[in-house]
């Protein structure tokens, strides 16, 4: 709630409108008697950080789907983005539509909103049912057949528009084609993406991961012929939601360590970016956005799989375009 009135306050700090109210079950009213008698949003001042009710007084009912706080967090940040819409609409200034009871058209909108933001079908269905499920608090009268045919149809064409996207599914390379990549350089020039994949796989990184990294991350254990470990500080990843951290270590291919010339050693192939590339330790240190690092590790491994006439990515099978020159009839009928 707070990050809705902060969004409103923003875009109009001095329009004076007026905000309708709709108390909420429970047994204290203090946030829509407040907002009933505020007359302009500058007079609506957030009393606590962390909201004015219990979740539960205000999320009631049975046939509530379940959701987590990831879940809330999104359909905050929808909230903000809707308001501000609706804020910036004329037709919204001059007539005033209020978040809730939202009409049908409001409902078919959101559909369509989540559905442009590229979502999957199950998550717009599941925003969706929870915004109608709080929807019925305030407005218990049943739509009409038309008006549920309408919602249908939009849930229909959602679906039909985000379960026909291509899925990407992993590929499991071989210990010659992790060394052809290690020895090939993207279309974009960019050879730390080479660099980058090959850490991802030594450390076992996932693709945020590996783009979270700043050069102070990266610390190389010393032996005795020279540094034998480098340990890799992962600040936090998908199943470290606490931001705890821990440390991966990665060792050099070669049993010396030292002089290294293994194009596929992820730590030593570090090392060098290092001093090639020096500088402060808060700096990134692949310096690459995610959408670039995909995209270079995507055409490594088109590259590696570019020998092979067949490859399994998961359940997908993947066949690579090849061209040839036909020029002994013979021999291709041999081949059949």
């Amino acid at each position: 709630m707070n990050r809705i009135v902060d969004a409103l306050n923003k875009n109009c700090p001095e329009a004076g409108h007026i905000v309708t109210a709709f108390h909420v079950p429970g047994n204290t009213n203090c946030l829509a008697d407040m907002l009933s008698r505020a007359d302009k949003l500058s007079e609506i001042i957030p009393m606590r950080r962390r909201g004015w009710h219990p979740l539960a007084e205000n999320w009631t009912g049975k046939a509530m789907p379940s959701f987590n706080a990831k879940d809330l967090y999104g359909l905050c940040r929808s909230g903000i983005r809707l308001c501000i819409y609706f804020m910036q609409e004329p037709r919204a200034l001059t007539v005033g539509i209020p978040s809730f009871p939202a009409d049908p058209e409001a409902l078919c909108g959101f559909i369509v909103a989540l559905t442009q933001r590229g979502l999957m079908y199950e998550t717009v269905k599941k925003y969706f049912d929870t915004v109608k499920v709080r929807n019925r608090l305030w407005d218990p009268e049943k739509m009409t057949p038309l008006q549920k045919e309408s919602i249908r149809l939009h849930l229909l064409a959602s679906k039909r528009i985000l379960r026909n996207r291509r899925r990407k599914r992993t590929v499991t390379l071989t210990k010659a084609q992790v060394e052809l990549v290690s020895r090939s350089v993207p279309p974009s020039k960019r050879k730390e993406s080479t660099t980058a994949y090959l850490l991802g796989v030594h450390a076992l990184l996932r693709l945020k991961e590996i783009i979270a990294l700043r050069k102070g991350d990266i610390e190389f254990i010393a032996g005795q012929a020279g540094a034998h470990h480098m340990r890799v500080n992962v600040r936090q990843s998908k199943t470290d939601q606490s931001a705890s951290g821990q440390y991966v270590i990665v060792g050099c291919r070669q049993k010396e360590g030292f002089h290294c010339g293994d194009p596929a050693c992820a730590m030593h192939r570090v090392q060098q970016h290092l001093a090639a590339r020096p500088g402060p330790l808060h700096a990134s240190l692949f310096d690459v956005t995610y959408s670039q690092l995909s995209y270079d590790i995507q055409a490594l491994v088109e590259i590696a799989l570019s020998d092979q006439t067949e490859a399994v990515i998961g359940r997908v099978k993947y066949q690579p375009l090849v061209v040839r020159k036909i020029t002994d009839v013979q021999a291709l009928l041999q081949e059949a």
